[in-house]
């Protein structure tokens, strides 16, 4: 397969990379060691900065993007 990015780290900052590159026409893949949803052990917190970014970035609260697991 053919890509015009790969993003390795699906953390917060790959995955919202890709994200962003996939929604704007990029063909994109990401590639983590991990499989997701995967067990964190910062315990779910996310600055207060995090959140606007992210709730401006996909158009949705927070509490529509996240789901506890």
């Amino acid at each position: 397969m053919e890509y015009d990015v790969v993003i390795v780290g699906g953390g917060p900052s790959g995955s919202s990379l890709g994200y962003m590159l996939a929604k704007n026409g990029f063909k994109t893949a990401l590639v983590d060691k991990s499989v997701f949803p995967r067990h964190k052990l910062c315990g779910g917190l996310m600055a207060h900065k995090a959140r606007f970014i992210y709730e401006k970035m996909l158009g949705k609260t927070i509490e529509e993007i996240f789901v506890a697991v």
